[in-house]
């Protein structure tokens, strides 16, 4: 049997619980979305491989995996399930995770740094949700490394500011990083923004 996402340590539950305590401890105040993203990055740090190529199937599961630990992560943590939140229910469209208090939908999106990627179709929900009359002001956007310059290019930049003028719909863009340590110092650093 081939593990598809392994934590480096201890049981997935005992790092996850960790990983919420230290957030929890380290960044009380963060609205929900940035510490979701905090959360992430932990899990992230544990997992042997995440950036990793593994191609289709593999690499699907994994993504799988980690989104699974996440979302029981997050539910532990802001205890309320805030994910898969039903949006455009002709299209049966989900968001990984919503905030309605904030606003924010937010899609993590692993393909992002590829020509072709979830990017359009991430937009395209949130204006179907608009419609729909789900409140949403801004989509946050996670991917991998190269996610943020892939676009920054002129065509994504382009359709960022038509949904923000036609729909006032805020586009943000954010990695997950290379943990920083003695092994891999030249890394980029953990949570850079645009």
């Amino acid at each position: 049997m081939t593990t598809l996402l392994s934590i480096e340590s201890g049981s997935t539950h005992e790092q996850n619980q960790k990983v919420g305590t230290d957030v929890a401890n380290t960044a009380p105040d963060l609205i929900k979305s940035d510490h979701l993203l905090l959360l992430a990055q932990g899990i992230v740090e544990q997992t042997s491989g995440f950036f990793e190529k593994k191609g289709p199937g593999v690499g699907d599961h994994a993504t799988g995996a980690f989104v699974r630990s996440l979302r029981q992560l997050a539910k532990e943590v802001f205890g309320a399930d805030y994910s898969e939140k039903a949006v455009c229910k002709g299209a049966g469209f989900r968001f990984d995770f919503y905030f309605p208090d904030e606003w924010t939908a937010v899609e993590f999106a692993f393909g992002l740094h590829n020509p072709n990627s979830e990017f359009e179709r991430d937009i395209l929900k949130c204006i179907l949700a608009i419609e729909d009359g789900c409140p949403v002001k801004k989509l946050i956007l996670i991917g991998k490394p190269g996610a943020i310059v892939r676009l920054s290019a002129p065509a994504p930049r382009a359709i960022v500011a038509l949904v923000g003028r036609r729909f006032g719909l805020a586009v943000e863009v954010l990695e997950l990083r290379f943990q920083e340590g003695p092994h891999n110092a030249d890394s980029p650093r953990a949570l850079d923004h645009p």
